[in-house]
């Protein structure tokens, strides 16, 4: 065995490695799918390769050549087909049109085992086979022009795809493709085609080496630029198939690239009729369009803790609509955003209770209905919000999943920790709705319980030891209402965190102090730690880090004021006044 037969028995596992993890990655993707097979082309290329250049007799070496074409000649349409998936061409909806494609290379196939086709005779030539071609035939000038023009195709449309792309990631993931296809290429056209056509024996055919630079940038592409994963995992999909309200996955071009089993069903589309649509295929009212075409064009999207809510008719296909309550928020990754999440809610059966309940409460009053009667009301009200806090908290909890799904995906560290700290934040917010569900009161929480709750789950996301660091609660009978406790909840959350992550280095040991009184209409709110303290150039009213600017937005939320000391660690001192809650009209 010779040193291009050990190569490429070598590189014969890769392909096939890098086949099968492709796939895996989401095997109901078309293109994950073509993936595989266009390593399996290349795999058994150079399986049959590594018997071909080493092969005892003539014989045996055309058997293992005449299988190589499987290879040969199929790459060339399945990278078209990729390239035509990849760039969402118009081209590939239609089945019947990648069935044309494929009858090219079956022809060829056919012919290479039924006749010579392009080989005229392979000869042994330092102790290696290489092969001599037909280059007068028809089928010479048949191959060599699906062969070029195939190839050139593929890289003029994701050429002109990453060139019209205003998404920086989109035109990394081109250039890759691009650089390392042509690379590989123009080095096997080179010892295939072009040795071969003028009789030189310098190397042997070796294309099926070389297309290892060409497998190795789509794996960079897909570590680096998540090349191919271009749809949720399927775990995340269950997910967001068992969630009772409507979800629309809007790419940046305005189409509907992703929906749930329940938003098709009470919409009454099919999967086919409804993806690929523009978004304004489900909205037909004029100030519902506007409102949200506002949304999508504006900086808003890039915020990941921005969203929009608001209500909105979505049209049937039956022609009528349907009343939801909508959450639009940006989707978005390192190089900006990438489409826009939509969550509705349906509001038909809230509607209808809630018209129920105005008309009780119309004819209480009318018929100075019995006090036991107007309890009965409060009580169905009371269930009624007890249910939407419900809702809320589960609704809360999926996306705090979805976030820890994610982030098992990623390698980037700071992106596993942004993704950490807004799950920090989502299960802070869930933990009022939460206690508000379970209590008997509706008006408030009790505020010492929810931080006590709030710490004790920072420490395990974060896996501190409470013998390291330990926390004092002092906030005895303190009770907010909603509008109070989730700022405050959230500025607490922020500053433990950054406590937690950055007072202590190194392992060593503390303390953190949270305390909370009211003085008349006032409270005071106290976190302080005795560790290492602040940078003593930090100015926090003018810091960037996001921690630090929804602290201070959120204190002049309250309308507030915060100080801070810094001696012996650091302690923050927060005033400001109770919420009150205002009538949404």
């Amino acid at each position: 065995m010779n040193i291009f037969s050990a190569l490429s028995l070598i590189i014969f596992p890769f392909y096939i490695f890098m086949g099968w993890y492709i796939y895996r990655l989401d095997p109901k993707s078309r293109l994950n799918r073509l993936f595989i097979f266009l390593a399996f082309c290349f795999s058994i290329w150079a399986f049959a390769f590594a018997f071909f250049y080493s092969a005892p007799d003539k014989a045996t070496a055309g058997f293992w050549y005449d299988l190589s074409s499987i290879g040969r000649y199929f790459y060339p349409v399945v990278l078209l087909d990729m390239a035509l998936i990849f760039t969402r061409n118009r081209f590939s909806k239609r089945w019947t049109n990648s069935i044309i494609l494929y009858i090219i290379p079956v022809i060829f196939l056919i012919a290479t085992l039924t006749g010579p086709f392009i080989t005229q005779d392979l000869v042994f030539i330092n102790g290696q086979w290489y092969e001599t071609l037909i280059t007068d035939n028809i089928w010479w000038y048949a191959y060599t022009i699906y062969y070029l023009s195939f190839l050139s195709v593929t890289f003029l449309i994701v050429g002109w795809w990453g060139y019209k792309s205003t998404v920086l990631r989109e035109k990394k993931q081109a250039m890759i493709v691009i650089s390392t296809g042509l690379t590989a290429i123009v080095l096997g056209i080179l010892t295939n085609t072009v040795f071969q056509f003028f009789n030189l024996h310098i190397l042997p055919s070796m294309a099926q080496i070389i297309g290892v630079i060409f497998f190795t940038g789509i794996t960079y592409a897909i570590v680096k630029y998540k090349l191919l994963k271009l749809t949720a995992t399927t775990a995340a999909n269950q997910i967001i198939s068992k969630i009772t309200d409507l979800v629309f996955l809007i790419d940046n071009y305005g189409k509907i690239i992703s929906t749930n089993s329940r938003a098709r069903r009470l919409l009454g589309y099919s999967k086919s009729e409804l993806e690929g649509q523009d978004w304004e295929f489900l909205i037909k009212d004029a100030q519902d369009r506007e409102r949200i075409g506002k949304y999508i064009s504006s900086e808003l999207i890039e915020d990941d803790d921005s969203y929009k809510n608001m209500e909105i008719k979505l049209n049937t296909k039956k022609g009528n609509y349907i009343p939801v309550n909508s959450f639009l928020s940006g989707v978005n990754d390192n190089f900006g955003p990438i489409g826009v999440l939509m969550v509705a809610q349906d509001l038909r059966q809230t509607k209808k209770l809630l018209h129920e309940i105005r008309e009780k409460n119309v004819a209480q009053k009318a018929a100075k209905i019995h006090e036991e009667q107007l309890k009965k009301s409060l009580n169905e009200k009371e269930l009624l919000l007890k249910e939407i806090h419900h809702r809320v908290k589960n609704n809360m909890q999926i996306i705090s999943s979805l976030l820890n799904l994610q982030a098992g995906y990623l390698k980037d560290k700071e992106a596993v920790d942004a993704l950490k700290e807004s799950q920090a934040r989502i299960v802070s917010m869930a933990m009022i709705h939460e206690n508000l569900y379970r209590s008997d009161n509706l008006t408030g929480i009790n505020f010492e319980n929810y931080i006590n709750h709030l710490i004790r789950n920072l420490f395990h996301t974060y896996n501190v030891s409470m013998e390291k660091i330990k926390f004092n609660i002092i906030a005895p009978d303190v009770f907010l209402n909603i509008d109070t406790a989730i700022p405050c909840g959230l500025m607490i959350n922020e500053l433990v965190t950054n406590s937690i992550k950055h007072a202590f280095p190194k392992g060593t040991s503390g303390e953190i102090t949270i305390e909370m009184d009211q003085e008349q209409d006032e409270y005071h709110l106290k976190i302080s730690d005795n560790g290492v303290g602040l940078p003593q150039d930090l100015d926090i009213n003018k810091s960037s880090t996001l921690g630090l600017l929804l602290v201070n937005s959120l204190v002049g939320q309250l309308e507030g004021t915060m100080e801070v000391n810094q001696d012996h660690g650091t302690t923050y001192h927060i005033v400001f006044k109770k919420l009150e809650y205002l009538d949404r009209i």
